[in-house]
């Protein structure tokens, strides 16, 4: 699982853009890896709420992300 960390303030209080999937560009059986890991990507355009946002969701992502691997494990 992936998280897009973006619109967080940097050290001169400027907000980061979101970056591309990087799971796009892998290859795997299946074709690219964005069609099976998921990149949550949190709603909000301010910096706190973007920080909540991931600590709060976090722990659901990763059990998220577990019961996908489960699926596709050899």
């Amino acid at each position: 699982m992936g998280v897009h960390i973006h619109n967080l303030k940097d050290l001169a209080q400027n907000q980061s853009p979101k970056g591309a999937n990087p799971f796009e560009g892998i290859m795997v059986r299946a074709g690219a890896l964005s069609s099976l890991v998921k990149a949550h990507d949190p709603p909000y355009s301010t910096s706190k709420n973007v920080y909540e946002h991931i600590e709060s969701n976090l722990p659901d992502w990763v059990e998220e992300g577990i019961t996908i691997r489960e699926r596709y494990a050899v």
